[in-house]
């Protein structure tokens, strides 16, 4: 529920607004329902903003503030949800098709029209919460079609709801290999960063909280100074995209960091035109998760960039990336393995250079816009 255009980043929101924009000119009307963006967006396509009520802020700061097995912390989202779906769903009611995003919850709250067609598009793997299941298969009644982002979440979801079976669908993601490209021009590193010598540039871009291994990458960056001095990891992003407040989480990463000094550059939440300049202005991109990936899309912005990517081998991952072929994959949370699959590729330029050309070309194609937008529309979401 953040807003679109994605001011404040979310590989969602920045996902609605890539597909919303290049379906505008072959829809009659298009509309994103969101919180307010504040900004211009797509040509073609129409903003219905959702204003935060003072009381939906207080519960959602809570929520964030609170560990993920604290019931609080569902109670809290539940009346986010609640409160924001209750003035969405209005504003939705005229429209032919809904293209609802990851959130479940809302289904409950849309009354069945006979002229409107419901889609509901996961792009991670909430369904299978074990305290919402009995909410979530009354509101999966509503839904003429669920669609996954990777095989996957698909197969947990099938176990969970057998009877929905033929309803659930896997449209792997997509990027734009025009946007994030290895070129010359964008391989300049952004103002304001030193990122050390070309060879030795690691990046790390993604929410920064425990299940995305920033610990684990960390301790495996020491051993990776031992071979290489002059490394230097690039860690990108926060605990909740934009707005985001520091979590002890951070803290500690940053306490874990001291030791090696200015080796470790932690850049906070950037915009998405400068994340395209760290893509290709360095040498490895790490996804060191320790959970289940659902699908990955740093992995695929970085294949487009064409910059070799050293990921665990959880989740939708593997889906995505050919172990050796395009890209690494290794156990999550062992230091020790990740370590020495970045060395091995900093130390082998020729291999490096293999991996990433075939990792462009896999991106270029299978993983287009061109190919996403017409599965769906073979699969009915683009008409009532």
């Amino acid at each position: 529920m953040l807003p679109v255009p994605p001011v404040l980043g979310g590989a969602v929101e920045q996902w609605v607004h890539d597909f919303t924009a290049r379906l505008a000119a072959r829809m009659p009307r298009i509309a994103v329902i969101s919180r307010p963006a504040g900004v211009a967006g797509a040509p073609g396509v129409e903003y219905v903003g959702v204003p935060w009520t003072a009381i939906e802020r207080f519960f959602y700061r809570l929520k964030e503030r609170l560990h993920r097995r604290n019931p609080l912390r569902y109670l809290a989202k539940i009346q986010n949800v609640w409160s924001y779906a209750r003035r969405a769903t209005r504003a939705a009611r005229n429209f032919d098709i809904v293209h609802l995003h990851n959130e479940p919850n809302i289904l409950l709250f849309m009354p069945m029209r006979s002229e409107q067609r419901i889609i509901l598009h996961m792009h991670n793997d909430h369904l299978t919460l074990g305290a919402f299941r009995p909410m979530y298969r009354r509101a999966l009644k509503k839904a003429h079609l669920v669609l996954f982002v990777s095989d996957y979440i698909r197969r947990r979801a099938i176990a969970t709801f057998p009877e929905f079976t033929d309803r659930f669908k896997t449209v792997l993601n997509a990027t734009d290999p025009a946007l994030f490209t290895p070129s010359a021009a964008a391989a300049a590193p952004p103002d304001g960063f030193d990122l050390g010598p070309r060879g030795q540039r690691i990046l790390f871009v993604g929410r920064v909280t425990p299940i995305k291994g920033v610990h684990v990458l960390i301790k495996a960056f020491s051993d990776i100074r031992v071979r290489f001095p002059q490394a230097r990891l690039i860690i990108v992003g926060s605990s909740f995209f934009g707005e985001a407040i520091k979590t002890p989480y951070e803290l500690e990463l940053v306490r874990l960091a001291e030791p090696l000094g200015e080796a470790i550059v932690f850049t906070g939440y950037v915009p998405q035109a400068m994340l395209r300049s760290l893509y290709s202005a360095c040498d490895v991109v790490v996804v060191p998760s320790i959970w289940q990936e659902p699908f990955g899309l740093v992995v695929l912005e970085a294949m487009a960039s064409g910059t070799c990517v050293v990921a665990s081998a959880v989740g939708g991952l593997p889906e995505i990336i050919e172990h050796r072929r395009t890209g690494i994959l290794i156990p999550a949370g062992e230091p020790d393995a990740l370590a020495s699959a970045v060395c091995e590729v900093l130390a082998d330029p020729a291999f490096k250079r293999r991996l990433e050309e075939a990792a462009r070309t896999a991106v270029e194609h299978r993983f287009t816009w061109a190919r996403l937008i017409g599965e769906v529309d073979a699969l009915g979401g683009l008409s009532a």
